[in-house]
Order: C-alpha cells, then sequence, then structure tokens
C-alpha cells in the first residue's frame, strides 16, 4: 500500500468534516474524476480547475479569499509554490501521484501532502485510485479516471465488469485497449472532450457531469443531463477526427519520431491526438506541437519507449519547461527555438 491506509483516513475525515471545502484539481479526466468523486462524498466542495499548467501560484489567490474556505484540497496538480500556501489559513490536503517537485517547499504543518511516491517511487497509480480508496463509491467516476490516465488494475477492472456489464469486455486486458476499444473508452473520450473550449464552458460540464449517477446516462443520453454531455462531445469529436487524420500523413516508415504541428483557434487537443497515435504506432514516439502566444505547447508519448529523460536532455540551455511521466510528458518551449528542441530529441531517443 504506496499510500497507507490511515493517511487515506485521515484525508477521508478532512473531507467529511469541512463545511466550506474547496477543491483545486487538474483539468484533465484524472483530475476532474477525482473531483467528481470528493464532490459526490461532500456535495458542499467548490472546483477549480487549473487547465493548461501544472502549478498553483498566487494567480489563485483570488478564489481563496472569494470562497474562505474552511479546508482546501488539491489534487492531480505536480506544483504549488510557497508564496500561494502561505496565503492559505485553513489545512491544505494535497492529493498527487507525479514525482514529488516540492523539495524547496517548507511543507508547514496545515499542509499535507498524500503521494503514492514517497513510499514507492515506481507507483504512479492516478490521483482517480487513490480518491477512490478515500470515498470508496462511484466505481464507474473511478475507473474513468484511471483508465484515462492510461493505468491498469486488473482487481478493479473485475469489479467494474461485474457492476456495468458490457463496458469493458472481458478480453480487454491493459489500458490501450480499454481506452481505445471500449464502450468505456468512449465514455472517457465523451468526458475528456468537455473540458475543451473555454473555461466557462467546461465548468458547465464539470457541474453537470458531478450529477451523472450512472454512465448510461451518457452513453445513451437517457437523461437531458447525458445528453448535454453527449452533444458537446460530439462537437469537439468533429474536430478531432479532422485533426488525427492529417496527423497519419506525419507518419513516416524509417522516422522513429511522429512530429504533428497543429492549429486549432477553439480546442488543444495535443494529449488526446498524442496518446492515440503513440497506441497505434507503439514502435515510435509522439509529439504533437501547437503554436500559443509564439510558445510551442507539446504533448510527448511512448508506448514502447520513455520520453521523460529524452525530454530533459533536449530542453537543456533552452528557453523551456516540461515533465511529467516516464511516457507521458507535457513540455513548452519559445518557439524560436522548436526545430533545436527537435533536433536535440531525436538525438536523444536515437
Amino acid at each position: 500500500m504506496a499510500i497507507p491506509e490511515k493517511q487515506l483516513d485521515s484525508f477521508r475525515k478532512a473531507l467529511d468534516e469541512s463545511a466550506r471545502p474547496l477543491i483545486f484539481f487538474d483539468g484533465d479526466v484524472d483530475g476532474l474524476t477525482s473531483f467528481a468523486l470528493l464532490h459526490k462524498r461532500n456535495s458542499e466542495g467548490k472546483g477549480v480547475m487549473i487547465s493548461g499548467r501544472p502549478q498553483l501560484t498566487m494567480d489563485f489567490a483570488r478564489r481563496i479569499d472569494e470562497n474562505a474556505p474552511d479546508a482546501v484540497f488539491i489534487l492531480d496538480l505536480a506544483q504549488i509554490t510557497q508564496e500561494f500556501v502561505d496565503h492559505i489559513k485553513c489545512p491544505i490536503h494535497w492529493l498527487d501521484h507525479h514525482k514529488p517537485q516540492h523539495d524547496d517547499l517548507k511543507m508547514p504543518k496545515r499542509l499535507t501532502y498524500y503521494n503514492p511516491r514517497l513510499e514507492d517511487p515506481e507507483d504512479g497509480s492516478p490521483t482517480s485510485y487513490w480518491a477512490y480508496r478515500i470515498v470508496k463509491d462511484n466505481l464507474w467516476v473511478a475507473m474513468a479516471g484511471i483508465i484515462g490516465d492510461y493505468h491498469w488494475d486488473a482487481k478493479l477492472a473485475a469489479e467494474f465488469r461485474e457492476k456495468y456489464p458490457g463496458l469493458l469486455p472481458i478480453d480487454i486486458t491493459n489500458q490501450g485497449s480499454a481506452l481505445f476499444n471500449s464502450p468505456l473508452g468512449t465514455l472517457i473520450r465523451i468526458i475528456n472532450f468537455n473540458l475543451k473550449g473555454t473555461v466557462t464552458s467546461a465548468m458547465t460540464a464539470v457541474k453537470i457531469f458531478t450529477r451523472i449517477e450512472d454512465p448510461k446516462e451518457i452513453l445513451e443520453q437517457t437523461t437531458p443531463r447525458g445528453n448535454y454531455l453527449y452533444k458537446r462531445y460530439q462537437r469537439v469529436l468533429k474536430a478531432y477526427e479532422e485533426l488525427y487524420e492529417t496527423g497519419k500523413e506525419c507518419i513516416k516508415k524509417d522516422d522513429p519520431l511522429i512530429l504533428y504541428v497543429y492549429n486549432h483557434d477553439q480546442y488543444s487537443l495535443s494529449g488526446e491526438l498524442a496518446n492515440e497515435l503513440k497506441w497505434r504506432n507503439k514502435d515510435k514516439v509522439v509529439i504533437i506541437a501547437r503554436n500559443n502566444d509564439d510558445k510551442m505547447v507539446m504533448s510527448l508519448r511512448g508506448e514502447d519507449k520513455e520520453v521523460h529523460g529524452p525530454l530533459q536532455i533536449a530542453l537543456e540551455g533552452l528557453d523551456g519547461y516540461g515533465g511529467g511521466h516516464p511516457k507521458a510528458c507535457g513540455a513548452v518551449v519559445a518557439e524560436s527555438q522548436f526545430e533545436e528542441f527537435i533536433k536535440k530529441f531525436r538525438k536523444a531517443i536515437e
């Protein structure tokens, strides 16, 4: 048990006893489902989605001032600045699964940090997995987050099959097949695509999602709220399919790297494109890049090869940053240095 049961009990107690919880969560499937699991247990919780950045800074201090929480919960975010921590006067409970990045953080007593990597550096079990271990309910929400974060848990998969027949066929035994070849994978994509667009529209979808009681509401559009999420997904899906067809043209037989640079004014779909191209081309490394304010924002993926090490090598000496998991990373580099970055990255994966 990477996070001791005693610590999970402490987190659960803090959540249950909070009258005004404020919950910051990463704007991906793992972050959203983790928030939804906590919100379903304590519906007083207010959520703040953090998109496009891995760090909580003083930019979000006003959310503390506006809500006056009696407890702050942070989910699936890798970094938090000391200045932001100092601004918060109530207890802070920070649940994450990334490699700890807080060596310079003083970690005041009111901040409690929960991360499986503290006990086992190789245990990257998603935040949604641990959120489920805390609340012990709504397995379908947890499985969407776990598989959506490209993780497989055979025990939970078996339990999920029993509770939700047909959503995860018995012949599917890994996260890639579940994500791209099952109804559960479709559900995950629906959830994910509803996080696209403006923050306002995404948070409307988040609010609706927290009120969904059964996955059939979405997959079969059996309720107005499920129908709303499905229709919004269809709009984003059209844009995604067009981009994916173009992305496939970047695949070259003798090139170990799939490099796809795209532009889309309305939706950022880099992570989704990278995941599918990587799964369907397991022998290659994938970089999907999008220009944003003279910076190239990237998603990097590898199925058979790691990308974290080569990424760090390629970033050395450049105006950029990045990190994540061994086979799934995000990065940003100045547009003027993008070609140099790619050259260094290619050399690093040879």
